[in-house]
C-alpha cells in the first residue's frame, strides 16, 4: 500500500514538473531593447549567436542584435516572435524563410500519421523528459535561459552527416505560408513603424544539395524567391549550398560555417547602404 501511494506521488510529481515545463516552453522569450531581432529555426542556432553588439554586432554595424531560435519552429511560433520584435521597436527584422516555405518529410500530416507505435511514443518520451528537465529548473527556483536565447551546444563536433536522416527529410513539401495573411499584416506594421523585415535563407551542405538533385534543388530556390517577390521583402540567401567542411551535418554550421555566413550577411547589409 504504502508503495503503491509512493508510486502515485511520484507520477503527480513527474506529471506537475511536466506541466510547469510546458508552461515554461509555451511563453515566448522577450526581445528586449535590441534594434536588431532575427527569428528562426535551429538553422540560425547554430548560424548567429544569440546576442552581440559592437564588434560583435551581427550586421557590421555596431547595432545591438538578438537571435530567438527555435528547433522545428512553427509557423504560428515565428508569428508570435514577430510580433513580440515589432512590439519591441525593433528596427530591423530577419525571419528565416523556411519554415514558411516548406515541409520536410518527416514534419508533413501523412508522415505522423504514419509513425509506428515505437516512434510515438519515443517522441513523446523525450518531450516528457525536457518538460521534466525545466519543470524542475523552475520548481527548485534555478535561473532558466529560454532554449530561443540559448548558443547552441555543439559548433565545433566533427562533420556528420548521415544518409538515413537525409532519406527521412527529403523530398520536401512545398507550399505558400499557411498564415500569410497575418504576415501581410505585419509586414504592413513594419512599414508603419519604419521597420524592415528580412527574409533569410541559410545555405544547406553540398551533400544535401546533392541528395536533393538538381531539378529539386532549382524547384526550391524558384519557390523562396517568388515567397519573397510576392510579399516585397528583401532575401538574403548568400547561396543554395557551400561545402560540407562549413556543417557539422546536412544543415547546421559550424564555427567556420557561422564566421562566413556573418561575414557575408554584414557584406551584404552595407552593399544594401
Amino acid at each position: 500500500m504504502i508503495w503503491a501511494f509512493a508510486g502515485l506521488l511520484s507520477v503527480a510529481i513527474l506529471m506537475s514538473c511536466a506541466a510547469l515545463g510546458r508552461a515554461a516552453a509555451a511563453r515566448p522569450p522577450e526581445t528586449g531593447s535590441a534594434a536588431v531581432v532575427a527569428i528562426g529555426s535551429s538553422l540560425l542556432r547554430y548560424s548567429i549567436p544569440p546576442r552581440g553588439s559592437a564588434q560583435q554586432s551581427l550586421l557590421g554595424d555596431g547595432a545591438e542584435h538578438v537571435r530567438l531560435a527555435l528547433d522545428q519552429i512553427t509557423e504560428t511560433e515565428q508569428m508570435e516572435l514577430l510580433g513580440k520584435a515589432l512590439s519591441s521597436r525593433a528596427k530591423t527584422i530577419l525571419l528565416e524563410v523556411n519554415p514558411l516555405v516548406f515541409d520536410f518529410r518527416d514534419q508533413t500530416p501523412e508522415r505522423h500519421a504514419s509513425r509506428s507505435l515505437s516512434e510515438r511514443l519515443g517522441a513523446w518520451q523525450r518531450r516528457l523528459g525536457e518538460w521534466v528537465r525545466s519543470g524542475l529548473k523552475n520548481l527548485l527556483g534555478a535561473t532558466q535561459t529560454p532554449l530561443a536565447l540559448t548558443e547552441a551546444p555543439s559548433l565545433n563536433q566533427p562533420n556528420r552527416i548521415s544518409s538515413a536522416k537525409l532519406a527521412a527529410l527529403y523530398p520536401l513539401s512545398l507550399h505558400r505560408p499557411r498564415e500569410e495573411g497575418t504576415l501581410q499584416t505585419m509586414i504592413a506594421q513594419a512599414k508603419r513603424q519604419g521597420a524592415t523585415i528580412v527574409l533569410i535563407c541559410p545555405p544547406r551542405s553540398q551533400t544535401a544539395a546533392e541528395f536533393m538533385g538538381p531539378i529539386a534543388a532549382e524547384t526550391l530556390r524558384a519557390h523562396i524567391q517568388a515567397t519573397a517577390d510576392r510579399l516585397g521583402l528583401p532575401l538574403f540567401a548568400p547561396a543554395f549550398a557551400w561545402p560540407d567542411t562549413y556543417f557539422i551535418d546536412q544543415g547546421h554550421m559550424n564555427w567556420q560555417g557561422r564566421r562566413k555566413f556573418m561575414g557575408e550577411l554584414a557584406n551584404w547589409w552595407a552593399r544594401r547602404g
